[in-house]
Parts: C-alpha cells; sequence; structure tokens
C-alpha cells in the first residue's frame, strides 16, 4: 500500500484509509469474504478475502472508485494499476481463495492475530471443495517468513520497480 499511496508526508494516513476503504468495499460488493479480530468493540485485524464465488459488482463500486481515485490522485491510480497488471501474471489455475489484504493494528503485532486470521481462511478453504487452496501476494520482503511458516509456497517473484518486488504464494489445502 506505501508504494501506491506514494510520497503523502502529513496525508499519509488519510490517504492510507482511502484506499483501504476502497478494497473493503470491493470486497463487500462481492460478497468476499471479511474476517476480523474484535475486542471490546475495537477492530484489531482484520483480513480481506476473495474466493471462488464472488459475485460481480454493481455501478455504485464505479462511483466510489471514481471518488477515491480522484481524491488519491493520478499517480497513486497509475502505480495501482502497475501492480495490478504484475498480479495478473500469478496464476494458479484452479479455484482458490485469495488474500487480498491483512493487517493487524501495529501496537499488537506478533501476537498471534495475523495468523488466527490466516487459520480462518485457510479453513474456508480446506472446507470449500471448489477451493484448491490459497493464494497472496507480499511487497514486503519482512513478511515472507511469516508467510513461509504458514505453509506458503513462494511461486513467483516479480520486479515491478528499482525499489519494489511482489512475492507470490501459493498454500495448498488438498
Amino acid at each position: 500500500m506505501r508504494f501506491v499511496i506514494g510520497n503523502a508526508g502529513e496525508k499519509y494516513d488519510y490517504r492510507l484509509s482511502l484506499l483501504i476503504k476502497l478494497f473493503v468495499m470491493k470486497r463487500i460488493m462481492k460478497g468476499g469474504p471479511i474476517l476480523g479480530v474484535i475486542h471490546d468493540g475495537v477492530l484489531l485485524a482484520c483480513v480481506t478475502v476473495t474466493s471462488p464465488h464472488d459475485r460481480s459488482t454493481d455501478d455504485r463500486l464505479e462511483e466510489i472508485e471514481e471518488y477515491i481515485w480522484n481524491e488519491l490522485g493520478q499517480d497513486a491510480q497509475n502505480r495501482y494499476k502497475a501492480l495490478c497488471k504484475l498480479w495478473s501474471k500469478f496464476e494458479v489455475g484452479v479455484p482458490h481463495y485469495h488474500i487480498n489484504m491483512i493487517g493487524v493494528r501495529s501496537l499488537l503485532k506478533s501476537r498471534g492475530l495475523g495468523s488466527k486470521l490466516l487459520e480462518a481462511v485457510h479453513k474456508m478453504s480446506y472446507d470449500d471443495p471448489d477451493s484448491t487452496g490459497v493464494t497472496l501476494t507480499t511487497e514486503d520482503p519482512s513478511n515472507v517468513p511469516f508467510y513461509q511458516h504458514h505453509g506458503y509456497k513462494v511461486k513467483e517473484y516479480f520486479i515491478s520497480s528499482k525499489t519494489l518486488g511482489t512475492w507470490c504464494f501459493f498454500r495448498p489445502d488438498k
């Protein structure tokens, strides 16, 4: 997300919240699973997922996307499109779940919340007779060992710019 947002300075948190809103709205409007860890009414961690059963969206998503990209700017949208083009090269060719975004509040990292969310997605995939596993991508090299610890194997590595690479993972269920 940092790559898409770019150098936002003081507006980084605002721009990050807009990008997260876009990703969450896409999942809601397509009926994809969104899982969270909530404690005392506060969202501590969340994962958005594309399932093999997602539905198409309606025109309202286009309005939301237009508003958010106008706020974030053409450069951010171009960086996002470049990443999407790169990600589209990674295909496992079988029905599966895909983790779009996973996040844990900074103060709560390394407490197992991300692992709990991954395990829940793994269970959804395993219990779905149409699914063969779970994919995800990351641009943060520090995430690679975490995903490998959870059974993910690097299937592709793409260099998208001088400063950014993308690891593509698959974790088979069956």
